[in-house]
């Protein structure tokens, strides 16, 4: 079992219907017997997770052309609100039909700096940022951002999330949050930590010695989504 918690630990896991792969990966990195429950829509995951009813929630990795994603959701304040803890698979591929699947998990357990980590920061502005000015604006604030998401609601003058996922820990008062507000311009309100995650193991590590063992880079490529 990767992660931890507070209390008995049991699954939530994103299962809409004819989709099975990311209760195998699931079960592929916590094993067989860890209690799981499936739930057909990403924000029953997050809502079991928010009421206890979990301990860890497992939900797809954002992908650019989402046009109802869940991330938004756990940009709330309080220290028990979901945060994003893991990426799987953590150690190798997953063994079902979906092998090159990807997914991230989700707990009110907040994580920790491992010293190979990646952080997700959901940037609040009254407009939308093309890509190249707000990965400017994180690099002025000393992050090296990827852009990964981008939502409104539609309504009047409804504000922006953009997401991006930025190399290294980055804690809930780090003062750079403040600055890549102040770098983005006017317009931007907040920059909130939704969670991150240590950098999954490469086949390289997985096969050298522990000591051998180097971080890996990020890849750039967006992983195909479960059939």
């Amino acid at each position: 079992v990767l992660f931890r918690s507070q209390g008995p630990f049991s699954l939530a896991v994103y299962r809409p219907e004819g989709i099975d792969g990311y209760v195998e990966l699931a079960r592929d990195q916590n094993g067989s017997f860890a209690p799981l429950t499936g739930h057909q829509t990403d924000y029953q995951v997050i809502e079991a997770v928010t009421r206890g009813r979990a301990a860890v929630g497992i939900l797809p990795l954002p992908q650019p052309d989402d046009r109802n994603p869940w991330w938004p959701h756990l940009v709330a304040p309080g220290a028990d609100a979901p945060r994003i803890v893991a990426r799987l698979p953590f150690t190798g591929q997953s063994a079902g039909r979906n092998r090159d699947l990807q997914a991230l998990a989700i707990s009110r357990v907040a994580p920790e700096n491992t010293g190979r980590d990646r952080t997700f920061i959901a940037l609040d502005a009254d407009d939308k940022f093309d890509i190249a000015p707000l990965r400017r604006a994180f690099e002025k604030a000393k992050m090296t951002a990827t852009v990964v998401g981008l939502w409104s609601d539609g309504g009047r003058n409804a504000p922006w999330l953009h997401l991006a996922e930025v190399d290294g820990f980055v804690a809930a008062d780090d003062p750079r949050l403040k600055a890549v507000v102040g770098a983005a311009g006017d317009t931007a309100q907040h920059a909130i930590v939704i969670g991150g995650y240590a950098v999954p193991f490469s086949a390289d590590e997985l096969s050298s010695e522990p000591s051998r063992g180097k971080p890996s880079a990020r890849s750039e490529t967006q992983p195909r989504k479960a059939s």
